[in-house]
């Protein structure tokens, strides 16, 4: 896996800058692969890293649960 370049209070902060800015290109009808793909490059991670926050983004999951998944 790539360096995720965010922190743990980063990736605790649903309000963080990171988060709207994902979820700014999904509004603005990016598709998926390419918000992935952009998540990817700009914060680092791997494919499985990127979808958890687009749908921390997205209030579909929570921090913890890639807290969770980076601790492993």
């Amino acid at each position: 896996m790539d360096k995720l370049s965010i922190g743990r209070d980063t990736i605790s902060d649903v309000n963080s800058v990171e988060y709207q800015w994902i979820a700014s290109l999904i509004y603005d009808g990016v598709e998926v692969e390419s918000v992935i793909a952009l998540i990817q490059r700009c914060l680092g991670g791997d494919e499985i890293v990127a979808e958890y926050l687009r749908k921390i983004a997205l209030h579909m999951c929570q921090p913890a649960e890639l807290l969770h998944y980076l601790d492993n």
